[in-house]
């Protein structure tokens, strides 16, 4: 069945991607444009970034096949929206653009500067997050027409692309948060140290806390627990132990 073959050769395609050790994100986008292009028998085929804040694309990437048949000298690699020909209506229209003669005349053409590669098919996607377009895949040159099955296999391949991409970025932002609270956290003058439940035993300390108490090593600190450093009772007489905790979990809850 050649739908249930797509399907194993997208889902193969996806795994290939997220296998790839990719130095930064654009080898990483150029290796999926890569994968969707073979994915869609296409020759040739690019990447945009797209700004809907701005209306404006920035080139991610052409494929290889695209220098090899273009003499272009000074490619451009930012387009405003309202400047684009039809290869922009992806955007416009907010769907899939679709053209199997790239030839036949089109209201959205604006003709193409001299040296580009020559064009005899054409299908752009848009890709989207939360409902906006943040990039636009293209493809071009496939010896046979472009169906509704290109487009729906290259849109379900470039969806879980630019979702390995956002977490990506979701992890390398904590990684950032995370360290900038730790540069706070060991250069603070106030002693601040981190506590684990059930037992809420200490975890970690800064050295203005070593120095508070007097430790000389955080590993001799973290032995004890907030209980252990106060006093049996409090003055209003009432558990130390039992204080400490009650203090601590409100302290969580709120």
């Amino acid at each position: 069945d050649e739908a249930l073959t797509l399907n194993e050769t997208r889902l193969r395609s996806l795994v290939s991607i997220m296998q790839h050790r990719a130095v930064n994100e654009q080898e990483f986008l150029d290796y999926a444009l890569g994968e969707a292009i073979k994915l869609s028998s296409s020759e040739i085929g690019y990447i945009y970034h797209y700004s809907e804040e701005m209306r404006e694309f920035t080139l991610n990437t052409w494929s290889q096949g695209v220098m090899e048949i273009c003499s272009i000298t000074e490619p451009r690699s930012v387009y405003q929206l309202e400047k684009t020909g039809v290869w922009g209506e992806v955007v416009r229209r907010r769907q899939p653009v679709v053209l199997n003669d790239f030839a036949a005349a089109h209201p959205a053409k604006k003709g193409f500067p001299e040296g580009h590669a020559p064009l005899k098919s054409f299908l752009s996607i848009p890709i989207l997050s939360d409902a906006k377009i943040i990039a636009v895949l293209g493809v071009a040159n496939k010896k046979t027409d472009y169906t509704d099955t290109d487009v729906l296999q290259l849109t379900l391949l470039m969806d879980g692309v630019f979702r390995e991409l956002e977490r990506v970025h979701a992890e390398e932002a904590r990684r950032e948060s995370d360290e900038r609270h730790r540069i706070i956290f060991e250069m603070s003058h106030d002693a601040l140290m981190t506590l684990s439940p059930p037992d809420w035993c200490f975890t970690s300390c800064n050295r203005a806390t070593l120095d508070v108490f007097r430790f000389k090593d955080e590993a001799d600190f973290l032995a004890l627990t907030p209980m252990l450093l106060s006093p049996p009772t409090q003055p209003d007489g009432s558990d130390s132990f039992v204080k400490a905790r009650h203090h601590i979990e409100q302290a969580v809850r709120e």
